[in-house]
């Protein structure tokens, strides 16, 4: 096996080890953390990466394109194509959509939370400030 086919091997056992997808036992309104730190982490890049193909919307009922469209486009937009067939609707929001940034919220990767600092946080090797003050009394001594 050559190095780009363990490369694309490697990476296909651990994107299947990684799940970000909305049945991974993580309750709906704390989403995948971690997966967002990874996903944060690694430096992916959806919006450079994705765009909603005409199947894509062509499985979401037509007031849900509507509010994607006039989420992103503006209502005038959404409202331009609102009596449209559902099929032309698709192809439509594909069509304007395209190129616009949009992801749907479950491609969305969350900036990560700040870390709190903590006045008592230990240093590298594991002493805090006090201990380390200590020390350097006693050394002094």
């Amino acid at each position: 096996m050559n190095v780009e086919a363990k490369g694309r091997l490697l990476a296909l056992l651990v994107a299947r080890q990684i799940n970000g997808g909305l049945s991974s036992g993580t309750r709906p309104d704390r989403p995948h953390r971690r997966f967002d730190q990874m996903a944060h982490a690694s430096g992916v890049e959806l919006v450079s990466k994705w765009q909603a193909p005409v199947a894509f919307y062509a499985r979401l009922k037509k007031p849900a394109i509507a509010r994607i469209m006039t989420g992103v486009l503006g209502k005038a937009a959404a409202d331009n194509c609102a009596k449209m067939k559902k099929d032309e609707l698709a192809a439509a929001a594909a069509e304007r959509m395209a190129g616009r940034g949009w992801l749907p919220p479950t491609l969305v990767i969350a900036e990560p939370e700040p870390e709190a600092e903590d006045a008592s946080t230990p240093f590298e090797n594991g002493i805090d400030e006090e201990q380390a003050d200590d020390f350097e009394e006693a050394e002094a001594a």
